[in-house]
């Protein structure tokens, strides 16, 4: 279907995944508007550990196989992570005043 970017269980899951064709958030990806923003939060958890030092040289904890697997959820995206619908309206609400 067109404008619609829900991908299939199998692909959503990933191959790790002990239930490749388990429900999933992906799979119906709810179309956008005002009244139910939704945002799909693509995350992978598990995994091995090592330490990875940025460019910057902060060191960070990052994650590898084996062990990982997707953990894709639909989410209200004004209200994710701690309110994130209000930070973009703030940032929106400046942009007028921001020369191009």
């Amino acid at each position: 279907m067109a404008n619609n970017p829900s991908i299939d269980n199998t692909i959503a899951n990933g191959a790790s995944s002990p239930n490749p064709s388990a429900a999933n958030d992906a799979s119906s990806w709810p179309a956008w508007s005002t009244s139910n923003p939704r945002l799909l939060n693509l995350n992978q958890t598990g995994g091995v550990p090592y330490d990875f030092t940025t460019q910057w040289g902060t060191t960070v904890s990052q994650f590898k196989g084996p062990g990982q697997a997707n953990a894709i959820k639909a989410n209200d995206a004004d209200s994710w992570e701690g309110g994130r619908g209000a930070r973009c309206d703030f940032w929106l609400s400046l942009a007028p005043a921001i020369p191009a």
